[in-house]
């Protein structure tokens, strides 16, 4: 068979012409009115997605939440998934970490940490999914009573370093039947400041970040939740992002008594820790600190004349405050534009006093004795 070298190479040469001859037209400008609707249409839903998927999660964490004891088992399993699975000698890896941890298995206080952290990351969830905290302000209330509960979790040094709590459990009956104290030496389980580490990044780490998020896939879903506290064992941030942003807006008068709460909360924990200088340091500035804060609240739903009581109280009880000279500026500038408002409100030929135009009148500087002590 012969070939012809000059038919070979137009054939060749035919794709190259083609190809270069070749035009690609753009398809007419889509219509903008019916472009925003589809756009529209993607982002409800792939909302609806992240909300059927926020809702899986909350029933897998309830159903967990609903076993005694199995708290803390699923964060260790988040824990393996995050840091050993996929890994080449992964699980091999897994087994070593789980003998020389071992005791964080059975720690008490490991799954009370565990148990408050998957909590509040549910009730995170439900709040991701809603236009504010309103709807699930009683469950945080809820919430930061089960955390007032575990304040010696929480403070972690209650219990002698050489000891632990454990849980012991039924094996036959797959049941938390009680606890017990043991010695972590006789017991060879994890040393205590090991065991604290973790129920520190339970607590004192955003929920958005965590080992449940991360195994969960959530943590960059839960990215931007406005109005709302990610750490779990902040009762103070929760207390003011989950609550207070909503009363405050409602200038609703339980707004106040929220002071109350934390400061007997921050209070007893302060005394918990049996540290000399943080009680002091909580009775002289973080006291009186809140209770200044309180004031602004109890002002801000319609009370100001009490507001200013308190003010004055805190100044003339607390004159050593690291804030006594904001203090008094702002006392100062209080009654300044109260006198303005008096009289301003004053007609040719009758005195109209602030009390008949609804001013708020100064009040007298309050004894010491007027201001709530401290417990």
């Amino acid at each position: 068979m012969k070939f012809s070298l000059g038919g070979l190479a137009t054939t060749l040469l035919l794709p190259v012409v083609a190809f270069a001859q070749s035009k690609i037209t753009d398809d007419a400008a889509p219509d903008a009115a019916a472009l925003d609707v589809q756009i529209a249409a993607l982002a409800k839903t792939r909302a609806q997605k992240k909300t059927q998927y926020f809702l899986q999660v909350r029933e897998e964490i309830g159903q967990t939440l609903s076993s005694p004891g199995a708290a803390g088992n699923y964060v260790l399993d988040c824990m393996r998934k995050v840091r050993f699975e996929g890994h080449q000698g992964g699980n091999v890896e897994f087994s070593e970490w789980k003998k020389k941890n071992i005791g964080l298995y059975s720690d008490h206080d490991f799954e009370q940490a565990a148990n408050l952290h998957l909590r509040y990351l549910a009730l995170t969830l439900k709040r991701a999914t809603l236009d504010s905290a309103e709807p699930v302000m009683q469950e945080t209330w809820d919430y930061l009573g089960l955390l007032n509960k575990a304040q010696d979790v929480i403070v972690g040094h209650l219990r002698d370093q050489g000891q632990v709590k454990i849980q012991v459990y039924d094996e036959k009956n797959h049941e938390v039947t009680g606890q017990m104290i043991a010695e972590i030496d006789d017991l060879k389980l994890a040393n205590a400041a090991n065991t604290r580490a973790y129920i520190e990044e339970l607590l004192n780490g955003s929920v958005s970040g965590g080992l449940a998020a991360q195994a969960l896939k959530l943590d960059k879903l839960l990215q931007g939740v406005s109005e709302w506290e990610m750490v779990p064992g902040n009762f103070s941030g929760i207390m003011e992002q989950d609550i207070r942003s909503v009363l405050r807006k409602k200038k609703d008068p339980r707004l106040v008594a929220t002071w109350d709460d934390e400061i007997a909360y921050l209070g007893a924990l302060t005394k918990l820790k049996k540290d000399e200088q943080e009680e002091t340091e909580f009775e002289k500035e973080t006291y009186p600190r809140l209770r200044w804060k309180q004031a602004k609240d109890v002002e801000l739903i319609g009370m100001p004349n009490r507001a200013l009581t308190m003010r004055i109280g805190l100044a003339n009880q607390f004159p050593q405050h690291p804030d006594f000279d904001q203090w008094t500026t702002e006392i100062s500038s209080d009654l300044k534009k109260r006198k303005a408002a008096a009289l301003a409100v004053k007609s040719p030929g009758k005195e109209t006093t602030a009390a008949d135009a609804g001013t708020p009148t100064p009040v007298a500087a309050p004894s010491p004795s007027a201001v709530p002590q401290p417990n």
